[in-house]
């Protein structure tokens, strides 16, 4: 089953993925604002107790392992993302934060 991505996520669906993840992997594309949202999300997954990776990729592809939640970011690819098209990544990346109760 694969999942479309939307152009404008919404903080709280990303919030409870992540939420009940065992483990997020966060892929940015390598811009100041991609990595800021990076780094908001692994604070708040930290925060949290949500064990994480984070990554920065020229052409960031979400990794398709089993034991986790892929987050692509800077980009809309993958079934989870926060593309920064339309408004900064790092503005969706604070309201995932908010969401998580950050």
């Amino acid at each position: 089953m694969t999942e479309a991505t939307t152009a404008t996520p919404a903080p709280d669906a990303l919030a409870d993925v992540l939420a009940d993840a065992p483990f997020a992997r966060l892929v940015a594309t390598d811009d100041g604002d991609a990595l800021a949202a990076a780094g908001l999300l692994a604070g708040a997954l930290r925060a949290v107790g949500t064990p994480f990776q984070v990554r920065v990729a020229a052409d960031p592809v979400p990794d398709d392992a089993d034991d986790g939640v892929a987050v692509t970011v800077g980009a809309a690819r993958g079934a989870h993302a926060i593309p920064g098209a339309g408004r900064p990544a790092s503005a969706d990346a604070f309201a995932v934060s908010r969401a998580l109760g950050i």
